[in-house]
């Protein structure tokens, strides 16, 4: 006994003379987040083979194999991603990520995402994003749609008949960052008392009388309350069994900054630099090596890791490495992730600047990929332009000295900072519309340079540059008119055309043509609406910068763009037959044109949309809906550009537009 005592003590002294090799905290993570990587992997080959089974010629029956092999892979996975988040919570090791992020386009995109659910089950989703909500923040906007997304599919799988609604309101502001709550509403069945005290609990399914496929894991909840908890908030709801249920949390973000510009690279940077693309598709490295080589770079491909490794190393030993490498994520044999690793610990290779393409993000990514080394993360289409930004952005911070993987550049951080690029003049005499004006631009992560005086709207062109003019169009020095035209001159000495939306009292109708023999190209009606002057803004910014307005500032619009019956009854002469005729024509036309559009870009055929759409342009101006009208216009000049990613973004403002005009006709 005292021998194995002494062993102990002896054992003990042995293992403290050395350092621990790692903290508990730093092993457990580790383990986990292998673990998540294997599983997701695994799991990622499964999916993405199946996808490429499905695009092959195979039986009805092969087909329903198939999609229930989807299904359940996709249904497996959320459970094993939560799963691996609920004990990463537990064992306190799960970090939150700090990303710059638009709330709106956030808020936004988990309910674009859950539209089918919602259609699927014959019910109504609204959107409230009060106005005082500042949309540019600080945070983690991955872990916020992760608690949106297990609220409103909660209320869904409980709510029957009738509606779910989320709303985001201000609940505190300070001068650095704010609290805001989420409100997720429902009509559905209600929780019944015996159930309250539980509901937060992990493994906890609600009503048993609901099928088992409706119910979820019983973790949903459970995350939600830590991950809001971890940002600073807390959760809770109200309810009232057979009427419905709230279900509110509350969150902390910082603002982002709206100070300092950077530096812009020039194209002539580009020439020279050397940039690997690493893909086993030969048609995706094909179209990266063209862009590349446009761009002024000097491109090389591999198709494999080793053979990327090989090049790497050649490179650096002749002494001309690779500035960048382009990694894709999903290669069978050495994935972009493990990839990106091992570049990484090469000591030869570690200062290899490193871009991920990935056709699906996952939940934590930002975190693993800034832990690795990566630059830039992209996941889903990427846009050519977006690439090009991302590879100017990585360049700027080799060329400062910075950190490449602080902050990691994504989709969100380009789009962000583009807005904050963008330069508005507003000239503006009276107070109360320079703020109606700020208060919009601010809700779109906008600013803009004020002033007064005509005078000193001249003097500002002078001085800097702009991408937009929002001129007053009752000034007292100068009319709107004579104003535009002196900016007009400037304009043509310097061969450069600035958009120009002129703030007017007249009504539409009064004198368009004094506007645009101005100069305007654009205006809005007095008093100023926030919906007309975002859609004013977006038709002169092309809708690429500012994305889908807030959908409570589409609220506010009135029924007359959508459709004025008495300018159509006008237009007919009173000819009431041919105005029911037409209305009929319209609601049996229109569908069939909109679902060709929407399969057409499914399929990618940039020609098919652009005729799709033009001939539901034709179809909207017979009947004057004037917004559908317009947003098809501009999915037909997207589709011309062949740019289909636009086409894509706005046919989802083209379903609105259509809903709102349907409903327009229906209350005839």
């Amino acid at each position: 006994m005292r021998k194995k005592e002494k062993s102990k003590e002896k054992l003990l002294e042995e293992v403290t003379r050395f350092p621990k090799a790692e903290p508990v905290y730093h092993s457990q993570k580790r383990m986990l987040d292998m673990m998540s990587e294997e599983i997701r992997s695994a799991f990622g080959m499964i999916i993405r083979m199946n996808r490429l089974l499905m695009a092959t010629s195979q039986s009805q029956e092969q087909r329903e194999y198939s999609e229930m092999i989807r299904t359940s892979a996709d249904s497996l996975m959320t459970v094993v991603s939560d799963l691996l988040d609920y004990l990463k919570i537990e064992a306190g090791i799960l970090e939150l990520e700090t990303l710059d992020f638009d709330l709106r386009n956030t808020v936004q995109d988990i309910v674009h995402a859950l539209t089918a659910q919602v259609e699927e089950k014959g019910l109504v989703m609204g959107c409230l994003i009060h106005h005082d909500v500042p949309s540019l923040l600080r945070g983690d906007p991955g872990r916020l749609r992760q608690i949106l997304r297990n609220l409103i599919v909660n209320a869904l799988q409980f709510t029957i008949q009738g509606e779910v609604g989320l709303q985001v309101s201000l609940e505190e502001e300070k001068e650095i960052q704010i609290k805001l709550r989420f409100d997720v509403i429902d009509t559905g069945t209600g929780i019944p008392p015996e159930q309250r005290e539980v509901l937060f609990h992990p493994f906890h399914q609600g009503d048993f009388s609901i099928p088992r496929k409706d119910r979820g894991n019983g973790l949903g909840l459970a995350i939600s309350k830590k991950l809001a908890e971890m940002m600073g908030g807390e959760i809770g709801f109200e309810s009232e069994e057979g009427k419905g249920s709230t279900f509110w949390f509350t969150a902390v973000f910082a603002k982002q900054s709206t100070g300092g510009k950077r530096a812009v690279i020039s194209p002539e940077n580009f020439s020279g630099q050397r940039v690997l693309v690493v893909d086993d598709q030969e048609t995706t490295r094909s179209v990266l090596m063209k862009e590349l080589n446009s761009w002024g770079f000097r491109p090389e491909e591999a198709a494999k890791g080793l053979e990327a490794l090989d090049k790497l190393r050649k490179a650096h030993t002749i002494q001309d490495p690779f500035a960048v490498a382009v990694l894709s994520r999903e290669m069978m044999e050495t994935d972009g992730t493990t990839l990106g690793r091992q570049i990484k610990e090469d000591p030869d290779l570690k200062n290899t600047l490193l871009v991920l393409l990935t056709t699906q993000g996952r939940r934590g990514d930002g975190k693993l990929m800034q832990d690795i080394g990566f630059a830039a993360y992209f996941p889903g289409p990427l846009r050519s332009s977006q690439l090009r930004s991302a590879l100017v952005r990585v360049l700027e911070k080799k060329a400062a000295h910075q950190d490449p993987a602080t902050p990691l550049i994504t989709r969100h951080f380009l789009v962000e900072e583009k807005k904050r690029e963008i330069r508005i003049l507003l000239a503006e005499e009276s107070m109360i519309n320079r703020k109606a004006v700020m208060r919009t631009l601010e809700k779109l992560g906008l600013r803009a340079d004020v002033v007064s005086k005509a005078k000193e709207a001249l003097a500002s062109l002078e001085a800097t540059g702009f991408d937009l003019i929002l001129i007053d169009g009752q000034m007292a020095e100068k009319n709107s008119s004579s104003l535009s035209a002196a900016i007009r001159q400037k304009e043509w000495e310097t061969g450069r055309h600035i958009p120009m939306i002129a703030l007017t009292r007249q009504p539409p109708k009064y004198d368009q043509e004094e506007i645009w023999e101005g100069g305007a190209d654009d205006y809005v009606t007095k008093p100023i609406q926030p919906w007309e002057l975002i859609m004013a803004i977006e038709r002169q910014l092309e809708g690429i910068l500012i994305g889908n307005p807030p959908l409570d500032i589409f609220a506010e619009a009135e029924d007359k763009d959508v459709f004025d019956p008495s300018e159509l009854r006008q237009r007919l002469a009173g000819d009431e037959a041919l105005f029911r005729d037409m209305i009929k024509t319209f609601q049996e036309g229109a569908p069939v044109q909109f679902e060709k559009l929407k399969r057409s870009l499914k399929e990618g055929d940039a020609a098919q949309v652009e005729l799709r759409a033009h001939t539901l342009k034709g179809i909207a101006m017979n009947i004057g809906g004037k917004d559908l009208q317009r947003v098809a216009r501009q999915i037909e000049a997207a589709a011309r550009n062949r740019d289909l990613p636009q086409a894509k973004k706005l046919v989802e403002k083209l379903d609105w537009e259509f809903a709102r005009l349907e409903k327009a006709l229906a209350n005839l």
